[in-house]
């Protein structure tokens, strides 16, 4: 695993120098044809550190802004967890989108990363206590670690994060998006079900749907319940996940009847107030998931309305659901 993780970092970290090298390069190629060149521009980066007094926790915060000007309404966003693994990555691919934004329907989206100081790829104790909600059943899998602080870690981004990327770019406030893997996915579906109106677009990739005895299906209950009784915020929704995503547990087929259960809910629900889209990707482990996702969550992110996000990413439909990892 560690090996793996190793050598994502390095394709990672060559594709995006080799993009920036191509950019300053004096003397580029001679074009193959006459015209004027437009050279593709990687979006201009900054990045602080930021403390939270709800987590008492220090964050480093990477931002991506668009070489284009922001539209009147402003510009989209898209929040990215695990930021140290995910930074270079989704903004090298949203500078690759950028060239025919227009013709898809894409309108210029600022990515900001969450990530920790002095981390590599991830803060596995961090991570942990920051994306999962307090469990309610003994935890006997990694006793060593503190779980449960998601709902500071969410007011750090409602009430510190957010009024920050706010008063430095001009942000549309209805077209944000929360992105997150595993842990980080727990916590995207979390915050669905429980602030739903902090969002309008969330993509949880492998979500660790396992935790704390598979909590989430009851918040999915809960959930329903309150989607009948009052008006829900529009919102689009997308789960993802990898087809070789390993799975160890004893009690494998039930796990694999729970997870299936959870995503057909969503699937058979009346479109009302919801757009939901589930991909498989085929031959994704747990943790390339990661970065097999990136590409939807940033189409999703950036789609101007439900006709142009369906034009890109297919209308909302069943697909075959395959099992979800354990991993974390």
């Amino acid at each position: 695993m560690i090996a793996r993780l190793v050598l994502c970092s390095v394709l990672l970290s060559a594709f995006t120098t080799a993009i920036s090298h191509a950019q300053t390069t004096s003397s580029p190629a001679k074009p193959m044809h006459s015209g004027p060149q437009i050279p593709q521009q990687l979006p201009s980066t900054s990045q602080f550190q930021l403390h939270s007094q709800y987590t008492q926790q220090d964050y480093l915060i990477q931002v991506a802004q668009p070489s284009t000007p922001a539209p009147a309404q402003g510009y989209a966003v898209l929040y990215v967890l695990d930021g140290n693994a995910t930074f270079d990555a989704a903004r090298a691919m949203g500078a690759s989108f950028a060239q025919g934004s227009a013709r898809m329907g894409l309108v210029p989206t600022v990515i900001v990363s969450i990530g920790y100081p002095n981390t590599a790829l991830f803060n596995v104790a961090a991570r942990a206590k920051d994306y999962t909600p307090q469990p309610k059943h003994p935890i006997e899998r990694n006793p060593e670690r503190e779980y449960g602080g998601a709902q500071q870690f969410a007011q750090f981004i409602e009430q510190e994060l957010k009024p920050k990327i706010q008063s430095d770019f001009h942000i549309n406030p209805q077209q944000q998006s929360l992105y997150g893997h595993s842990f980080g996915g727990l916590f995207v579906l979390e915050q669905f079900f429980q602030e739903q109106q902090h969002f309008q677009r969330y993509i949880a990739a492998s979500p660790s749907l396992w935790f704390d005895q598979y909590a989430l299906t009851y918040s999915q209950q809960q959930w329903l319940q309150k989607s009948t009784k009052a008006h829900q915020t529009p919102a689009m929704l997308m789960i993802t996940y990898g087809s070789s995503e390993l799975r160890t547990d004893q009690d494998l087929a039930q796990k694999q009847q729970n997870e299936k259960q959870f995503i057909e809910t969503f699937q058979q629900l009346p479109t009302q107030g919801l757009q939901f889209w589930s991909f498989v990707h085929p031959q994704e482990q747990h943790v390339s998931n990661l970065y097999a996702s990136l590409p939807k969550a940033l189409y999703l992110a950036a789609c101007q309305d439900v006709n142009s996000c369906q034009n890109i990413l297919g209308k909302p439909h069943a697909v075959a659901t395959p099992t979800l990892s354990t991993g974390q």
